[in-house]
Order: C-alpha cells, then sequence, then structure tokens
C-alpha cells in the first residue's frame, strides 16, 4: 500500500465519518475498488485514531466540562468553572452513559455477524439508500428546542447501535433520531459526535486485539501516517460544515447523495464480494 492509497482512504475516512454519508460504506466500496484485501484492519484503527483526536480537539470544551464533573464528584477541583458548566458536564456525561449503552449490547452480541456484512459491497448500497432516505425525512423534524435528556439520549443511541452496519451513515442516524426528537439541531450535531468517541474506542480496541496485535500489519509506516494526518485534517474540516448544514436544515443534500451512492454500488458492483 503506497502512501497515495493512504492520502485516499485517509481523506474518505476524515470527511465520511463526520459527514453523513457513512464512514464505513465508503472505506468498503473504497477498499474493494482499490482491490485491498490485506492489512485494512490496520488502516480503520490508524484512520478511527485520527476521527478520535479530531472529535477531542472539536468538543475540547464538552470534555472539560464532563471531566470536570466526574472530578468534583471525587471532591477533586482541577478546573474553575461555573456550576451551570458543572451541571451540563453532569447532563452530558449521564446522557453519553445512557447513549451508549444500546452499541455495547449490539456490539457484544453481533460483532461477528456484522464483521461479515463488511465484505458485500451490494448491501452497503441498499443500506446507503436506507440512510439517504432516513435523512430526507429529517424534513419532517420539528423546530427543534428541546433538551437533552434521558429519552432523547437513548433514541440517539439505538440509532448508533444500528449504525454498525456499513452503508448506514452513525453521524446521519444518530442527528436524525436527535432532530426527530425535537433536540436542538446544533446540540444534537455536538452530542453525536461525542456519543462516537467511547464507540469508536471499544471498537479500535476489539480490532487491535482480534486483526492487528497478533500478526503485526505489512503496511509501511509512511502510509500509515499519511492516513492519520489526512484523516485528522480533513476530519477537523468536515466538523465545521456537519455544523453548518444541519444548523441550516440542508441534510437532504447529503439524502440524496447517498441515494446517489447506494444506486452507483448496486448498479456498478451488482455481485461482487471481497
Amino acid at each position: 500500500m503506497s502512501p497515495t492509497t493512504g492520502f485516499l482512504l485517509g481523506l474518505i475516512q476524515g470527511l465520511t465519518e463526520f459527514l453523513p454519508v457513512s464512514s464505513s460504506g465508503h472505506l468498503v466500496l473504497a477498499e474493494h475498488l482499490l482491490g485491498l484485501r490485506n492489512g485494512t484492519a490496520v488502516f480503520r484503527v490508524v484512520l478511527h485514531a485520527a476521527t478520535l483526536l479530531a472529535t477531542v480537539i472539536a468538543l475540547r470544551t464538552e470534555l472539560v466540562r464532563i471531566l470536570a464533573f466526574l472530578a468534583s464528584s471525587m471532591g477533586i477541583r482541577w478546573v474553575s468553572l461555573r456550576s451551570d458548566e458543572l451541571r451540563e458536564g453532569r447532563r452530558l456525561f449521564l446522557a453519553m452513559v445512557i447513549g451508549t449503552i444500546p452499541v455495547v449490547v449490539a456490539g457484544l452480541l453481533f460483532r461477528e455477524s456484522i464483521g461479515e456484512l463488511y465484505e458485500s459491497p451490494r448491501l452497503v448500497g441498499f443500506l446507503l439508500l436506507l440512510s439517504g432516505l432516513v435523512l430526507i425525512a429529517t424534513r419532517l423534524a420539528p423546530n427543534g428546542g428541546a433538551q437533552l435528556d434521558a429519552t432523547s439520549a437513548l433514541a440517539i443511541g439505538l440509532a448508533q447501535a444500528v449504525s454498525l452496519l456499513p452503508g448506514l451513515s452513525r453521524t446521519g442516524m444518530t442527528v436524525a433520531a436527535g432532530l426527530l426528537a425535537g433536540v436542538r439541531r446544533e446540540r444534537v450535531v455536538r452530542f453525536s459526535f461525542l456519543l462516537s468517541l467511547p464507540a469508536v474506542v471499544g471498537a479500535s480496541i476489539l480490532e487491535l486485539n482480534r486483526e492487528v496485535l497478533p500478526g503485526g500489519t505489512p503496511i509501511p509506516a509512511l502510509t500509515l501516517v499519511v492516513a492519520f494526518l489526512t484523516a485528522l485534517v480533513s476530519g477537523l474540516l468536515a466538523i465545521q460544515v456537519m455544523l453548518r448544514v444541519v444548523t441550516s436544515g440542508r441534510l437532504t443534500l447529503f439524502g440524496l447523495y447517498c441515494i446517489a451512492m447506494g444506486v452507483a454500488a448496486l448498479v456498478l458492483l451488482p455481485n461482487a464480494s471481497r
């Protein structure tokens, strides 16, 4: 695998992880078209690490509040925050716990079955179509003004669990669930990205233990570095784009894109398997 391949996959991951178009679906299709067979698990871990760092950078305010709340609950005061900021940290932490439970259960119960689905570009095409329809359905969402509570956090968490299927956009499904629950638009996007942190960390650890550490990797270090940096920079840009897109109510455009990609996958790769 060349640095050019690393750049291409890093760009795809960085943009599609935060835009509602399914990073897993795009990576499966890209790996198939590029004829990649070996070492892609390593790529996924490296690319997820890059987008994880991008999320931490973009959501550092929320993360500081969560950590400050956890520290204060143990009698530790390491940063000076107002009482309302600590309450916000508590609310976000509890929402993350509730929202993470569904993906943990789904991952533990169906990890092997879901992994096998990554071998089917045709299935990815069908699920991209479904992602597109869900995004278009957000036009029916009420004007969001509701607070993020336990019910909406659980709905967003269930959407994240469903999006373990390759081709269903994690960002798209979680944002759509939050919007349909009436949560304020910018808050939905930021919580969607925040909720991805424990899921990505857990999935990466499992991937490392199962595929990367036992056999090492044949991928050159330069290729991995290029992929990581590309995914990091493009991910930071995609986060800002997504915030503007959702607040302006233009998710339908990404829905049409997902439908077009799904149709293209079904037409160009009707009987493909990796």
